[in-house]
């Protein structure tokens, strides 16, 4: 047939838009030619019909049905019912007389062609068009090509439904009912295609056998298409549950007969008959028994999951009667669950949970007990699988681009499986304690084992199992009912307590790893501690065994140092860490079982005290054995009993600290940075040994007293409520005053001599080496993280245990740690008004060491003073004293605080225009970076002083405040100018 010229234009159009090779302007014009045919609605007909002509290129016909398609989505309203009409006619047409092979037309034209009849029928089916199944029925029945486009035109009409925006919701429920009103005739129809082709498929070869195989795709698209839209009953009285299963066992159509299962198991129905689900449920079974999943991929075992979870999910009451079948089914879950791939692990948990909150306890558990050992041993081996260096092994066939995407995804499901393991320790919580119980023993001795051997620490694998040990018995004991732990006599009780006396029972033998596993598996068990943890002295062994490890993994009383000098810098990390989560897992264990330690105080109290007197315990692992001590004194009977238990403790700290021999030490500064003065005899190993042995008794009893101090403030251990006096704020204890005497006047001289070391006259006077003391390393490690290993004492140990680089990073950390510890115990112990205002009202000169050298110091310490110290002092100051004792100190401080603030800020302002002074600017940007901000700091604190003693009430301490900085405004504060008398002129500052 001669081709129009327009025919002819569009062609050539169409041409260049699918050459890749056309430029951009050639592609824009066919683009423009071929949109002109929308604008005319005659125009886009008559073109269409031209176009879709077999004898025409692939992409051509394409065309034209995207034009009639555009007739029908964009300007069906706007035909008139003639058009209408004809265009119904011509849809039919294009399928009847599509003669060509059904293995030969592409896939995509078939698809376009027969959407063209299916969006008519959206519209027009059923009352403006009823005979359309009666023709499309009749028309199935002319070949093989026209039966396969029939079903994708029924396939057609349901899909999308819900997703084209011209349908209107009324349309869409007529088309509802029109369509549950055929189902039965249309499900007949398409289960004897998908029979009879079936049986074809089975019988024939070749090209035949897979004209057949189109046509059985077809039709279980089309039933998977129809599925969420039909009743279960309806699908299964055609007899196409049956065929699934059927279908499932061959090869080559397994994967649409899953499809359709998938959307059936989907479905949320009621009333479904049980028989037809269980008979489902006993093939799926069978096939499965049958080795269907060993003949099938990941993807289809993904596949079979995602309906099976379903299935029990939405049909789990149509065959729960049926034992046999809920074993089998519940069975194949299990396994599934422990794919080996996560991505199926974790399609299986909402299915666990459901069914999991189902059962009930009290009138019986519906899972059999190999089902549970099964899925906690699952649930541990998929909790133990951390990834680490073989993770692209464990992702196995899942797809993740990366070690975090993994990890990300694992995480996600740990916490789903964990989930289901406080479900099932809830339902069956002997038989969880059971198996996790056997498998910690075993897990322990395989430890043993290797660490007996010389193993120096754990793989990756076995590190990850113990891991994971914690955290599935951390969340049995989080699901065991808390009525099984409360009854004595209790099964339950029974298996934890033999866990615990597994625990209890492993000798550590002075390895790490054994300890803190130790200690891991005992601190998970606090559900079960906090109820029976008095049991035959229980929590007592548990606290004793603990305390035990203290001695034998000792450390000197410097936590920076090893008492063995040849301990390698990794075993003396190891063993600091251990200890420290050891004092922090002490104390939880004591706040649980506190009732039940109160019988074995005395015993646990000598145990502490012996440790404190053996100076193996470091500062912050003295905190946690007073908070250890103050536990056990909760609750105590009277108040004399408190106070007599708040002497008792403070007894020993407070002897030290007086000691002659550490007051000494704590008055000549001299001693710490012996050997750093130019020119100085350097001391030898034993003598500098001596010294920072010392030091670091000073450090250590500070924190103790800081301990015991901010534990009585916070009110903690029924200590809030003990003798008080009428002055005192706060609730503190009037026996904590009376200890202050014993406190401050040592507490000041160590101040003074710290500050001392700021002084120009001593500062100047160092080595090079001994500079360190004065940079700012907290701070240049935030700005260059490349300075984070400075004052790391492991670090340094690299270099010898007494080199200079040792000794002046060990003095610097020291006084880093006393300076601000110093200045919180004098804040806290200005909370105790009775003693210490009285102390210093009757002996200024404690506070005159405390603030007298602070022109000395640098804009950092200040910011610690202000923060630590000062705002206490103000805010708990009596009213009558606030004259006589801040009277004479506040002016000269706020003074120095604001000339320093003065002074960097232009500072700043002159460095940012290139004005900089002499003497100023010359640092590095690093330098600064790190002025500016220790300058904004102490700026910020000062106003948090301020407005805290507005917020707080103060009302006469912000008087005297404003009345000291219009003193320092007015130049009449003289005690300022006796106070910088006290330091020589040109104090080094930050700049």
């Amino acid at each position: 047939m001669e081709q129009s010229p327009e025919l002819i234009e569009f062609v050539n159009a169409l041409q260049i838009l699918h050459d890749p090779k056309s430029n951009q302007n050639d592609r824009q014009f066919a683009h423009n030619i071929c949109e002109s045919a929308k604008s005319d609605d005659l125009r886009a007909y008559r073109l269409a019909a031209q176009l879709v002509s077999a004898s025409l290129p692939h992409h051509v016909r394409h065309f034209g049905f995207q034009l009639y398609e555009h007739l029908i989505t964009k300007r069906w309203n706007a035909l008139d019912t003639n058009s209408r009409a004809q265009l119904k006619i011509v849809s039919l047409e294009i399928i009847s007389k599509w003669n060509a092979d059904l293995l030969v037309e592409p896939r995509f034209l078939k698809e376009k062609a027969v959407q063209i009849v299916a969006l008519i029928a959206k519209r027009e089916w059923p009352h403006q068009w009823p005979s359309l199944f009666a023709e499309l029925t009749s028309l199935s029945r002319t070949g093989d090509s026209h039966c396969e486009l029939v079903l994708h035109v029924l396939r057609g009409i349901a899909e999308g439904m819900f997703d084209e925006d011209q349908l209107s919701d009324a349309r869409r429920n007529e088309l509802l009912v029109a369509l549950n009103n055929e189902f039965s005739s249309l499900f007949a129809f398409c289960f004897q295609v998908l029979e009879e082709k079936f049986l074809y498929f089975q019988s024939s070869v070749d090209l035949e056998k897979q004209k057949a195989k189109c046509l059985v795709s077809a039709a279980l698209k089309m039933f998977e298409t129809y599925a969420p839209l039909s009743s279960v009953q309806v699908l299964a009285q055609c007899g196409l549950l049956q065929a699934i299963c059927a279908l499932l066992a061959n090869p080559d159509l397994r994967g649409e007969a899953l499809g359709v299962l998938q959307a059936i198991c989907a479905k949320k129905c009621k009333d479904v008959p049980h028989e037809v689900v269980t008979n489902l449920v006993g093939s799926l079974l069978e096939l499965c028994k049958g080795g269907l999943l060993q003949q099938t991929d990941f993807d289809f075992h993904k596949g079979l999951c995602i309906a099976l979870t379903d299935l029990g999910q939405n049909f789990w009451s149509s065959f729960s009667s049926q034992q046999a079948i809920v074993e089998g089914y519940l069975s194949l879950m299990a396994s599934f669950t422990n794919y080996h791939a996560l991505a199926i692990t974790a399609l299986t948990t909402p299915f666990w949970r459901i069914y999991l909150d189902s059962q009930n306890p009290i009138t019986g558990v519906n899972l059999p007990p190999q089902i549970h050992e099964a899925l906690m041993a699952t649930i541990l081996d998929k909790v133990s699988c951390k990834p680490g260096s073989d993770w692209e092994d464990l992702c196995g066939v899942e797809e993740f681009s990366d070690f975090d995407e993994y990890f990300k995804f694992w995480g996600q499901v740990k916490a789903k499986v964990l989930e289901i393991v406080r479900k099932l320790s809830n339902l069956m919580p002997l038989n969880s304690i059971m198996f996790i119980g056997s498998q910690w023993q075993n897990t322990l001795q395989q430890t043993q084992e290797l660490l007996s051997n010389g193993l120096k620490a754990l793989d990756e694998k076995l590190d990850s199992r113990i891991e994971a040990l914690q955290s599935v018995l951390e969340n049995i004991m989080l699901g065991v009912p808390l009525v099984n732990f409360q009854n004595e006599n209790d099964d339950v009780n029974g298996a934890c307590k033999m866990l615990v006396g597994i625990l209890l029972s492993r000798e550590v033998h002075g390895q790490v790893v054994m300890a803190s596993i130790v200690r891991m598996g005992l601190v998970v068990l606090i559900p079960f501690l906090r109820m029976r943890g008095g049991d035959n002295g229980l929590g007592a062994e548990i606290i004793s065994k603990l305390l035990s490890f203290y001695d034998l993994f000792p450390i000197s009383s410097d936590s920076s140092f090893a008492s063995n000098p040849s301990r390698t810098s990794l075993n003396l990390a190891d063993t600091i860490t251990m200890r420290r989560r050891l004092s922090a897992a002490i104390v939880k264990l004591a706040h649980a079982m506190s009732a039940h330690l109160l019988p074995y105080r005395d015993q646990i109290n000598n145990k502490v005290q012996s440790l404190f007197s053996g100076g193996q315990v470091t500062g912050e692992e003295t905190s946690h054995l007073y908070e250890l001590l103050f536990v056990l004194s909760n609750p105590l009977p009277s108040d004399a009993d408190r106070a007599a238990f708040l002497d008792n403790i403070m007894m020993q700290p407070l002897a030290e600290w007086n000691d002659p021999l550490l007051t000494q030490a704590m008055s000549d500064p001299h001693s710490w940075v012996q050997g750093g003065i130019a020119g100085e005899m350097i001391p030898s190993d034993e003598t500098y040994y001596n010294l920072r042995q010392v030091r670091h008794r000073i450090h250590q009893v500070l924190i103790t007293l800081l301990c015991i101090c901010r534990r009585v403030q916070a009110g903690g251990g029924g200590m809030g409520t003990g003798v008080l006096s009428p002055n005192t704020k706060n609730g503190s204890l009037y026996s904590i005053s009376n200890h202050i005497p014993s406190i401050l006047p040592n507490l000041s001289t160590l101040i003074k001599s710290i500050h001392t070391l700021w002084t120009p006259d001593v500062r100047t006077r160092l080595s090079q080496e001994w500079q360190v003391l004065y940079k700012p390393v907290e701070f240049e490690a935030a700005v260059d993280p490349s300075n984070a290993k400075a004052g790391n004492p492991a670090f340094d140990l690299q270099k010898g245990p007494f080199s200079i680089e040792t000794r002046v990073t060990d003095v610097y950390t020291w006084i880093r740690h006393v300076r601000d510890g110093s200045y919180q115990l004098a804040g806290i112990i200005s909370g105790f008004c009775d003693g210490f205002y009285m102390l210093i009202n009757q002996n200024p000169a404690y506070l005159e060491n405390i603030l007298g050298l602070a022109p000395a110091m640098e804009h950092r310490h200040l910011r610690s003073i202000l923060r630590l110290f000062v705002g206490p002092l103000i805010r708990n100051c009596p009213s009558a004293l606030y004259m006589r004792i801040l009277r004479p100190v506040l002016p000269s401080f706020l003074s120095l605080l604001l000339n320093r603030l003065d002074g960097g800020y232009k500072t700043m302002k002159d460095r940012d225009s290139g004005m900089s002074s002499v003497g100023a600017g010359q640092g590095t940007e690093k330098d600064d970076i790190i002025f500016d901000q220790i300058l904004r700091l102490l700026h910020r604190e000062v106003g948090e002083l301020v407005l805290s003693l507005v917020d707080e009430g103060q009302g006469q301490a912000a008087i005297a405040a404003a009345a000291a900085l219009m003193e320092v405004k007015n130049g009449t504060s003289q005690a300022e100018v006796d106070n910088q008398n006290k330091v020589e002129e040109g104090c080094v500052t930050p700049s």
